[in-house]
């Protein structure tokens, strides 16, 4: 019974907090790769989470399992927003063993260039820092120009050109990622989405032969309140083999 008690005033207590709280709905960046127009209002912050499972089947058979993907993004002015990233840490399995693996460590920030009823344009940059120490000092930098326009009252095209470069010991790789998706609007509270992402190898002064990546997924999204949305989403990814993931996450804005 005591129990029961703290549970209903825990409950009680998120929902009154999460209800009236002021400003904008939460615009997340997850759980797609072409969206992300919107900046988050002055003042506030998002908090965005999720995780990921993947199954690949290329000679060995992994499954991965990422946790926590981690997007903190600060509203600075109506027009600029600063962030930090984190994919937190993965774990693969496989006949021979597991493998633990920590991402790096990445800050953004991004500027509205255009806001318009039936479009808009955002540019963002992330700098993201190598934890491994055979490549500190490299600091992967990307540039990306992201667009929405409306379609109609209950759909919505996203897209974003992203150019992003890497560094190793000793090489330097360039890439062009481009991502187009569709929303559709069933309410207020439930969105789908398709989309589709490549990654594709521009320049490369190594001799690896690099492949194209290509990632169809598509997923829901629910407001649980105005300012925290709930995520879930599966795609196929397409490259040296062949992956099925799923993700699922929350995004809050304080």
């Amino acid at each position: 019974m005591n129990c029961l008690k703290k549970s209903l005033i825990l409950f009680w207590t998120i929902y009154f907090l999460f209800s009236i709280t002021p400003g904008q709905d939460v615009n997340a960046d997850r759980p797609g790769f072409s969206t992300g127009t919107y900046t988050v209002d002055p003042g506030f912050i998002n908090i965005e989470s999720g995780f990921s499972v993947d199954y690949e089947s290329s000679g060995s058979r992994f499954n991965n399992f990422t946790i926590p993907y981690l997007n903190i993004r600060f509203g600075i002015s109506k027009s600029i927003e600063l962030g930090a990233l984190w994919d937190g840490s993965t774990i693969s399995t496989s006949p021979q063993g597991r493998i633990t693996e920590l991402s790096d460590l990445s800050f953004a920030g991004k500027v509205a260039l255009k806001e318009e009823l039936k479009y808009n344009l955002t540019l963002m940059g992330i700098v993201t820092i190598p934890q491994k120490k055979e490549i500190l000092g490299s600091y992967n930098p990307t540039l990306a120009l992201l667009g929405d326009y409306s379609i109609s009252s209950d759909i919505s095209a996203s897209g974003m050109i992203q150019i992003a470069a890497e560094e190793g010991n000793s090489s330097t790789k360039l890439y062009i990622q481009p991502a187009l998706g569709v929303t559709f609007s069933h309410s207020s509270e439930f969105d789908t989405f398709i989309e589709l992402y490549m990654d594709i190898p521009y320049y490369s002064n190594d001799n690896k032969n690099p492949y194209i990546i290509y990632i169809f997924d598509g997923g829901i999204t629910y407001s649980i309140f105005s300012n925290m949305v709930i995520d879930l989403s599966s795609g196929l990814i397409q490259g040296n083999g062949s992956q099925f993931f799923i993700s699922g996450g929350i995004a809050i804005r304080l």
